[in-house]
């Protein structure tokens, strides 16, 4: 049996084809550029660390290639940020690994691509169109499938906007029209399994798109059925600005490592439509796709599915109410420092060790409001959060028990805060 190299293999389409590839008892090798988390996803696998901004180059791949018959390539990168460049990761490493495989004797590549690259200027869509057409001319064979919308039990991107959308009390569609064709992962894992089977290759691009079309609203109301929640008696339209506003903004925080399913590119992807050859699909997979319905059916939701969809679309502004507690309390008490300092002197401390000590309280308490903004921070800075406010209750409980009757509560405000930051600590995992 040939061995296997699967590329972004903690991803959301990489880690079920994956599964399903050691589930067949393929002989497998799988890479990433988070081992500590690709080990915990599949213990015991032969992990190797890859990230594509860095094998832009063909003697990159090497190493990763020894041995290797078959390349799956299902990483992707959805919009450039910090550290992560579109065009490096699905262009220039591409090309790079078809060269390589050429000198290292792989004798096939399937390349996970999308559907509807031909005509897209996005910066996602060009560089996908680009690299598919390298590897077909290229001198390894190579088999390119390009997804639709891709529909499975986990989210990202497009996926987790709409169910967001869908856990809203409120109806509240984006002004986006354009026709979506789905696919359900199970059909996209079933296409990969033919592919690494497949003699010969494909020497076209082969769409795996279902037959229907959908307008974004319908997708939207069909995962909010999903979810079992009733539906909206009145849904409304997002005014298209306030659309423009939510893009631009998600766009800046991207510059601060946040990847927000609202960045343009995932937008953009959904109101440019999705299409693609429904008959090549039935052809590949000699059956017909599944349909939407058919596809959520297959993956009954519970409650968990519907705590963590409005947990997601509550998560921004959990993190700013949190943050502007934090910023508000630490600027208050500088703005009056000797006033807090003397709440701290009836302790007994001395008038100088009183001061610092505020003052110090004070700047933890902005500078942890303000990691909250840097994605790679987020975590520490809830750490830091609940055991800061834990030492004020300790502390204040010790030395100051009155503070507990006091009218304004300052003790037993610090609670709902160290709960929140616990709260939102597991929602920072990046998958």
């Amino acid at each position: 049996m040939p061995r296997l190299l699967i590329l972004g293999a903690t991803g959301f389409i990489g880690s079920e084809i994956a599964s399903a590839l050691i589930a067949d008892g393929h002989d497998v090798r799988l890479a990433a550029r988070d081992l500590d988390y690709g080990r915990r996803l599949f213990p015991g696998a032969d992990w190797r660390l890859a990230d594509l901004n860095r094998l832009t180059a063909q003697g990159d791949w090497a190493p990763l290639l020894e041995g290797v018959d078959i390349v799956v390539n299902a990483a992707g990168l959805l919009q450039s940020a910090p550290g992560d460049d579109v065009t490096r990761v699905q262009r220039d490493a591409v090309m790079a690994l078809g060269e390589a495989c050429r000198d290292t004797g792989v004798s096939r590549i399937v390349q996970i691509s999308a559907a509807g690259v031909a005509g897209n200027d996005s910066d996602f869509m060009t560089s996908k169109a680009e690299a598919d057409s390298a590897l077909l001319a290229g001198p390894v064979p190579a088999i390119v499938l390009r997804p639709g919308l891709v529909i499975g039990r986990n989210a990202y991107g497009g996926t987790q906007l709409i169910r967001m959308a869908a856990a809203l009390p409120f109806g509240l569609f984006p002004p986006l029209g354009s026709p979506i064709r789905c696919i359900a992962l199970a059909d996209v894992v079933a296409a990969v399994r033919l592919a690494v089977a497949a003699d010969p290759p494909s020497d076209a691009p082969v769409d795996l798109v279902g037959g229907e079309t959908h307008a974004l609203p319908g997708i939207i109301a069909a995962h909010r059925r999903w979810l079992g929640l009733r539906d909206w008696r009145r849904p409304m339209r997002l005014p298209r600005p306030f659309l423009t506003l939510a893009m631009r903004a998600s766009d800046a925080l991207g510059l601060l490592g946040w990847r927000s399913p609202l960045r343009s590119n995932a937008v953009a992807a959904l109101a440019n439509g999705v299409e693609g050859d429904a008959a090549a699909t039935r052809a590949w997979l000699d059956r017909a796709p599944l349909t939407l319905d058919q596809t959520l059916a297959a993956m009954p939701s519970g409650k968990q599915d519907r705590l963590m969809a409005w947990a997601t679309a509550l998560l921004p502004a959990a993190l700013l109410a949190l943050g502007i507690m934090w910023l508000v309390s630490g600027i208050a008490t500088l703005a009056d420092i000797d006033r807090a300092s003397a709440i701290m002197r009836q302790t007994g401390i001395g008038a100088g060790a009183s001061w610092w000590l505020t003052f110090g309280g004070a700047v933890a308490d902005i500078a942890l409001a303000l990691m909250l903004a840097v994605r790679r921070w987020v975590r520490p800075a809830l750490m830091g959060m609940v055991l800061l406010a834990g030492a004020y209750l300790l502390l204040g409980t010790v030395l100051l028990p009155a503070l507990w009757a006091d009218p304004l509560a300052p003790l037993a405000k610090v609670l709902p805060s160290i709960v929140l930051a616990l709260l939102l600590l597991p929602m920072m995992e990046k998958r």
